[in-house]
Formats: C-alpha cells, sequence, structure tokens
C-alpha cells in the first residue's frame, strides 16, 4: 500500500491511497469540521476544489463533521441553515451517506435526563467512483466506550460475488433473434400435466437465454464503448472523403449498431436500477447506474450479528443464521392467531356495522386502496371486497 498526502488543511486531511497488488487507487478525507457553521464554510469551499481536482475517481470522506443533515439525526434543536450549507455542499460533489449499521447516534453528551442529547455527527460518504471500485463496503458504528463519540468502522470485502439469480431483460424482446430463439426452445416436447409441462419448458428455456445474453450481450458496457469508438473513426474517414459510397455505406451500419447495443445498455441498466418513472430514450444510462450501485448497496448483507451478539462476516455463516431464523418461524406457533371468518360472521349477527356506516353510494374498495405499495396481497384485497358486498347484503 501507497500513502501520499495531496491536501491539508484546518478541518481536512486529504490522502491518496494506492494498493500495489490490487492496482486500485482511491482519496481518502479524513473531516473534523469546526464547532461553528461560519466556520465550517472553508471546509464546504475545500471540498468543492478537491472535487474538481479529483474528477470521478473513487472518493471516501469520512469523520466528525459537527453538523446533521436532517432533523432526525438530532434529538434536541436543529440549525436549519448549517444543515443546508452541508447538504448543498455533499449535492455539489456528488457524495452520498454509507449505509451504517449499529448506532445510529454517533455522539452524545452524556448528561442523561432531560439535558440528555444525541447527534448523528460522524458519518462516512462516498461517490459514484468508490461504489464502482469496491462494490462490497459497509460502516459499522461500535459502542462509544469511554469517548462521546462513537467509532464507525469501514470495511471493504473482496470476492463476495456469487452466481447471479436469472433475470428477464426486457430488451431481449428487442433483438430479431430472440423469437426464433424463443420458439425453439418452447417447442420442444415434454410429458406430464399442464403444470408439470410449464415447469419443464421453462426450466429449460432458462439456460437458452443464459446463454443467449451471455454471447451477445455479456459485455454491453465494453460493446458500447467499442461501438462508439469504431464509429467515430468512420465518420472521421467519411468527413475526409464524402464521396466513398463504402464509406458512407458502413457508417450507416455502424449507426444502427451503436443505436442498437446503447438502447440495450439503457433498458438493462433501467430495469436493474428499478427507477419506473424514468422513460427511455433520453440516455439516463448514467443516472441509471447510479440508482443501481446505490440499490445493490443497500440491499447487500456484509455482516450479521445473531442472538448471541456475535458479528458474522463470513458469507456462509451469514447465509446459515438467516436460514435457521425462518425455519425457526417455520415451527412456531402463532399466538395472536383470529378467525376472521368467524368475526365477520358474528358482526353480521350483531349488526356491529350499521347501514348508515356503508353508504349505498360508497364504491367497493379496489385492490390499489386496500394496500398500496410493494407489498399488495390480491387475496387480501379480493377478500376485502367480499367481505364488503357481504355486510351490505345482510345489513
Amino acid at each position: 500500500m501507497s500513502v501520499s498526502l495531496v491536501f491539508s488543511s484546518a478541518q481536512m486531511i486529504g490522502l491518496s491511497v494506492e494498493l500495489l497488488a490490487e492496482h486500485r487507487r482511491f482519496f481518502v478525507s479524513l473531516i473534523y469540521g469546526l464547532n461553528l457553521a461560519r466556520e465550517r464554510v472553508s471546509l464546504w469551499n475545500d471540498l468543492r476544489a478537491l472535487f474538481l481536482q479529483l474528477g470521478s475517481s473513487a472518493w471516501v470522506l469520512m469523520g466528525d463533521f459537527n453538523v446533521v443533515r436532517s432533523p432526525d439525526e438530532r434529538i434536541v434543536g436543529l440549525d436549519e441553515v448549517a444543515a443546508s450549507d452541508f447538504n448543498n455542499c455533499l449535492a455539489d460533489i456528488c457524495m452520498h451517506n454509507m449505509v451504517t449499521k449499529g448506532y445510529w447516534f454517533t455522539w452524545t453528551n452524556k448528561r442523561g435526563g432531560l439535558r440528555d442529547n444525541k447527534s448523528r455527527l460522524d458519518r462516512v460518504l462516498v461517490n459514484d467512483g468508490w461504489l464502482d471500485l469496491f462494490r462490497d463496503s459497509e460502516v459499522v458504528g461500535h459502542a462509544p466506550g469511554v469517548s462521546d463519540h462513537c467509532a464507525l468502522v469501514l470495511t471493504v470485502v473482496h470476492n463476495r460475488y456469487k452466481a447471479c439469480p436469472f433475470r428477464f431483460f426486457n430488451f431481449w424482446m428487442a433483438d430479431s433473434r430472440f423469437g426464433d430463439l424463443l420458439g425453439s426452445s418452447w417447442g420442444k416436447v415434454v410429458r406430464g400435466n399442464p403444470m408439470e409441462r410449464l415447469s419443464l419448458k421453462l426450466k429449460g428455456l432458462k439456460p437458452v437465454l443464459k446463454a443467449f445474453h451471455k454471447q451477445h450481450y455479456g459485455n454491453l458496457n465494453g460493446w458500447v464503448m467499442a461501438a462508439r469508438k469504431n464509429l467515430s473513426k468512420i465518420q472521421r474517414l467519411c468527413f475526409r472523403f464524402s464521396h466513398d459510397q463504402f464509406l458512407c455505406d458502413l457508417e450507416k451500419d455502424l449507426v444502427q449498431q451503436f443505436y442498437a447495443l446503447s438502447q440495450a445498455e439503457e433498458s438493462y441498466k433501467k430495469q436493474k436500477s428499478r427507477v419506473n418513472w424514468l422513460a427511455l430514450g433520453d440516455k439516463n444510462t448514467r443516472f441509471f447506474h447510479q440508482k443501481m450501485n446505490a440499490h445493490r448497496v443497500r440491499n447487500t448483507i456484509l455482516s450479521l450479528v445473531n442472538d448471541q451478539g456475535v458479528r458474522l462476516e463470513d458469507p456462509s455463516d451469514i447465509e446459515d443464521e438467516i436460514l435457521g431464523y425462518y425455519q425457526g418461524l417455520l415451527g412456531s406457533e402463532f399466538t395472536q392467531k383470529r378467525d376472521a371468518t368467524v368475526e365477520l360472521s358474528a358482526a353480521i349477527q350483531h349488526k356491529m356495522m350499521s347501514p348508515e356506516s356503508v353508504p349505498s353510494a360508497m364504491p367497493p374498495p379496489v385492490e390499489e386502496e386496500v394496500w398500496s405499495g410493494d407489498t399488495v396481497v390480491a387475496e387480501v384485497a379480493a377478500a376485502a371486497a367480499e367481505a364488503y358486498y357481504i355486510i351490505r347484503l345482510f345489513t
């Protein structure tokens, strides 16, 4: 490891770190913000200047910023001006909060009682370059001990990837070869009842689609860059030899190739980013890539604390702990079970719901009105609608 100083001020030390064995380089800024908001203005300006110097290089900020970002990060009071200055600076330098486990508040005045105050003054922030370079990283807040600040430990884990689950990508359907591929796989004769045949055909189609993706889209980002580079070369030649028909035809072919690959890349990243409100076609590839990185970091479990208080970091131990937890739930008795059918019958018999409580003009509930969000269960919504009509019938 090679470490060199690139910046130094009263509130920040900037370091360049190179992992020689892995040929990776990133930048670390160690922060100690001064107490007053006006004194931290120079820190925000230094960060903006350093951002212009580092560009998209992997960069992490860590330390005591002596300011919070929102009301939930402080128990008593909030300096809105100071929080706004901090948030504006982070937006300007494209920094995001690193996912942190453990203690939410990182500082306490240790006075207790009504005079007690806690704040989230310490944090770790990273840019998109860091998320690209270190996909598996997390921050854990530890107990403060004799200090009034919690210790934040940034951990980077290598080689944690397993085989990704199968995913159907929408851009496959825009490929002219996809229809024939689907027809040849689905047309194979399988035996069994209808559900067995469907299951066997889906299982047979899965490896075919994975091989198709690997062959034609396995290195999608690299192919898009290569297609752009080839197109640029041919277009420069077309400007020099404008009457060469061969170059003109070749340019048209390369334009179509580049367009198809770039559309596939944008669709791929949009689907993995799970951003549904933004339309395709506006070249939002970078935005989708950022969202995809953020989503991956949020949902990656690098460590877990079991019931005995032991922190598990080995992937197999984490997997066993999660499986064991849910297997235990499957074997346990739910003591608060209620019979909804009996309660509904009792409500109908004893007229607990009067006709006035269910106006005749009120439309029946629909699924979106019963439960909204990602956890909509169609069976519950249907049961609620059915109960509505039963009550209307008996009242």
